[in-house]
């Protein structure tokens, strides 16, 4: 596929994993400069904004919660800007009510990167393949407190397992779509 055939999403992809790699670069080769490290840091956090980031998930107790509230809409069907109508005709941010929340946390995403760059197998089509790895999912606030309160805020060595320690049950999800959820090898 030429790059004239390519549509704006995959190009925006392409463009975002180049900036991603050529900025992980510049933080192994000058590591002591901050602005660096907070411009990678920065195009890391942002990659949800592509429009090609996997669907969301929701767990099962924000989706039945949404659902009730919204007189019966998906909650997978919104992103983070996403302003819904409950049913006492109030509209609502859905990230003011539930978190949209990284499997993958974004410090593992972010350290992954680094890691493979030191060790010189860091490519556009590698942090391609790791962002098509990431999930996220619609969880209540409850479900977040458990989380960070089990120490899964910044890591998680298997985002499946820290989940199940939580008592999170992913709803509606064919097992086989998150087999390839990204697992951090950088620890």
């Amino acid at each position: 596929m030429t790059a004239k055939n390519l549509s704006s999403e995959e190009k925006e992809l392409n463009t975002w994993c180049k900036v991603v790699c050529d900025l992980a670069k510049v933080c192994e080769d000058d590591g002591d400069n901050v602005l660096y490290r907070q411009l990678f840091a920065k195009a890391v956090r942002d990659a949800w904004m592509l429009k090609l980031f996997p669907k969301h998930l929701a767990s099962k107790k924000a989706y039945q919660d949404f659902k009730k509230k919204t007189a019966g809409l998906d909650i997978r069907n919104c992103n983070w800007f996403s302003k819904e109508k409950i049913t006492s005709n109030e509209k609502i941010y859905v990230h003011s009510v539930y978190e949209d929340e990284h499997l993958t946390t974004v410090k593992d995403f972010k350290e992954e990167i680094l890691f493979l760059q030191r060790k010189g197998k860091l490519t556009e089509a590698k942090v391609k393949e790791l962002f098509f790895q990431q999930r996220v999912c619609w969880i209540t606030k409850d479900e977040d407190k458990k989380l960070n309160k089990k120490g899964f805020y910044q890591h998680r060595q298997d985002p499946l397992e820290a989940y199940d320690r939580c008592g999170i049950v992913i709803y509606d999800e064919d097992p086989a779509n998150l087999s390839d959820v990204m697992k951090p090898t950088y620890k």
